[in-house]
């Protein structure tokens, strides 16, 4: 059983264990190889393709932050995500675990190669901004200028486009240079929607969703 807290996993004896060092602090956790190599493309051939972590045991994610692998590890143990807060008054921002985390773990997961993960993060991401009926502004541009991922990106696109119309003054917080792409591809969206009729809120589809 995995104590996410505080990093560590009761194991048998036989298991070899891998450590991963997270971050700028190098934030360690001791992690089973098997449990990692079954759902990750990325340690599987780290620590099986005859690379120097493989025979040190240790694999250094120094650009990943911890607060995201921790949800990483929590998944591997679980395949579930808990979270909290919905209960008390609360807004898209409030709620635990927070949006930036959240795409901070989908982005690590896909380095990772953990599809089915990167798709329980978006389901879990998607019907939050369903229930709050907003979207975090400054959280979807950072990581749409952050990052080039066609399903992350489709997905983002098409909140704003089904946000904007209720709520113009969204427009008003693009009052940076680099929001100008996002912009643009907002506009060419919408574009799409006119031209082909669609009125309805999008559904999660092979756009958003990685192939597992």
């Amino acid at each position: 059983m995995s104590e996410v807290g505080s990093n560590k996993v009761d194991v048998g004896k036989s298991a070899q264990i891998i450590s991963v060092l997270v971050g700028k602090e190098k934030q360690q956790w001791s992690i089973p190889m098997d449990l990692l190599c079954f759902h990750s493309g990325y340690f599987r051939s780290t620590l099986k393709g005859g690379f120097a972590e493989g025979k040190s045991k240790t694999v250094e994610l120094l650009n990943a932050k911890p607060e995201a692998f921790e949800l990483i590890v929590e998944w591997l143990y679980t395949h579930e995500i808990k979270t909290s807060g919905r209960d008390n008054p609360s807004d898209i921002y409030t709620e635990k675990p927070n949006i930036a985390t959240l795409l901070e773990a989908w982005m690590l997961a896909d380095y990772l190669q953990l599809r089915k993960l990167q798709n329980t993060i978006m389901k879990l991401m998607d019907e939050r901004m369903t229930h709050y009926g907003e979207v975090p502004v400054e959280e979807f541009n950072r990581a749409y200028q952050d990052y080039t991922d066609p399903h992350l990106r489709a997905w983002i696109l098409d909140a704003y486009v089904w946000a904007i119309p209720d709520d113009n003054e969204l427009v008003d917080y693009f009052d940076e240079q680099s929001d100008f792409e996002l912009l643009q591809d907002i506009l060419r969206q919408m574009l799409r929607g006119v031209l082909t009729g669609a009125k309805e809120r999008f559904v999660l589809n092979e756009d958003h969703l990685v192939p597992e």
